[in-house]
């Protein structure tokens, strides 16, 4: 029995080392840790700025901007990301998911979100790019459905338990500690990226 559980682990080890590479999990990792922030924020957004004063109007002008902004950004950061790799860009939208929840949490007025959704749809583009690219940079064709489904999956876990947290920790401790531990979580994705992305480009031979 023993030596049965021994071999199923050993080669489960060697299905994920050798069929769907490592790179998946770390990847997923980043980005369930690194999305985890706007999953935390996003329900919580329009509530946060009616309580600093904004209309109606405005909250829809602040949701739109960050998506005008990813749409605006998304092709040049492509084509950076072919150029200089995709390790800068995994960067950048770590920096932005850790440091755009702060900027909301010392907001004085609603107007001072704006600026946080601005540089947010440019991190966006950085998230669109890197981790879809590097996927698929680093996956054997054969084997990209799976990788592809494991982070969906694990975004799937990021997507459910973080606006439930989000709503509890609201309602015992306000919007700005609640944004100031969505800022903590992402600020560990940025570690991740250093230690375990490597910065290829689509020219880059895959395994």
């Amino acid at each position: 029995m023993k030596e049965t559980t021994n071999n199923f682990v050993s080669n489960k080890q060697k299905y994920i080392k050798n069929v769907l590479g490592i790179d998946i999990f770390i990847v997923s990792l980043i980005a369930v840790v690194s999305n985890f922030p706007e999953y935390m924020i996003e329900p919580t957004l329009a509530l946060y700025a009616l309580s600093l004063g904004s209309s109606m109007t405005f909250i829809g002008v602040l949701s739109s901007t960050t998506y005008i902004f990813q749409t605006l950004t998304s092709i040049p950061v492509g084509r950076l990301s072919d150029k200089w790799g995709r390790k800068p860009f995994f960067i950048l939208w770590s920096v932005t998911a850790s440091s755009v929840p702060t900027m909301f949490a010392a907001a004085k007025t609603f107007w001072h979100l704006l600026p946080a959704r601005i540089i947010w749809g440019l991190g966006f583009s950085a998230n669109q790019v890197s981790f879809r690219s590097y996927i698929t940079d680093n996956t054997k064709p054969e084997r990209l459905h799976v990788a592809m489904a494991i982070y969906y999956v694990t975004m799937g876990f990021g997507v459910v338990l973080g606006p439930l947290l989000s709503g509890r920790l609201v309602t015992q401790i306000g919007f700005v500690n609640t944004y100031l531990i969505a800022s903590l979580i992402g600020s560990f994705s940025i570690l991740f990226v250093f230690l375990g992305i490597k910065n290829n480009s689509f020219l880059g031979e895959k395994e």
